[in-house]
């Protein structure tokens, strides 16, 4: 189920595209050209057939309807817990190996309090320049 909300939000429009050699236009591939990473983000097909003046069917016109990107992002999010107080996935930052932990938490500390406030404060010019 990941990787189908994974394709939904990672497929392009464009990527159901191709130019028309002779007249210049951008238009639907057929449904075989497509890439395979954007086949499950595709929820419709719409096929349009093409007719000449007697009525032959001469060529057939393609379009796509995709699947919600924001849904398939969301319920990404719900399954990583993206939006919970603590996330599945979590991130070391190696930029911060130098600095001793006291310095990080004394910066940690500062954005707390500057984040749980209305009112503008400055944070201790010595907590950020020691860090």
């Amino acid at each position: 189920m990941v990787n189908s909300y994974a394709a939904i939000a990672s497929a392009s429009p464009l990527d159901c595209l191709v130019q028309n050699d002779s007249t210049g236009y951008w238009e639907g591939c057929k449904p075989e050209d497509l890439p395979e990473a954007v086949k499950p983000a595709i929820a419709k097909v719409h096929i349009r057939d093409v007719k000449s003046k007697n009525g032959t069917v001469t060529a057939q016109r393609y379009s796509y309807e995709l699947y919600d990107r924001m849904a398939a992002l969301l319920q990404l999010g719900k399954h990583f817990q993206v939006f919970g107080e603590t996330p599945i996935v979590s991130f070391q930052l190696n930029q911060f190996s130098n600095v001793s932990s006291d310095k990080l938490e004394a910066i940690a500390s500062a954005f707390k309090d500057a984040m749980h406030t209305d009112e503008e404060r400055e944070i201790s010019g010595e907590v950020l320049s020691n860090a």
